[in-house]
């Protein structure tokens, strides 16, 4: 039972980030390039939000911020299910 509720949390931690990364293009190499690093191990999901937290903040020092509303929005909706 603990096994099952343990992948139903990886699958929908899983599920909630490839939301967020289809809400941000640009993001998508930087996300394959940490899921090649991390391939064949369990993924570090806090890991993962501190590579988007770096691209956010890169993005936002290169004024390139018209997309982060898109952003924004989906980790917004993805926190309210």
């Amino acid at each position: 039972m603990a096994e099952s509720l343990m992948w139903l949390k990886m699958s929908a931690c899983r599920e909630a980030i490839e939301t967020i990364v289809a809400a941000v293009p640009g993001f998508r190499p930087q996300w394959q390039d940490f899921l090649k690093e991390w391939e064949g191990q369990e993924t570090p999901w806090y890991q993962a939000m501190a590579e988007l937290a770096h691209y956010v903040v890169n993005a936002y020092e290169r004024g390139d911020t018209a997309h982060l509303n898109d952003l924004f929005s989906a980790i917004e909706s993805v926190l309210q299910k």
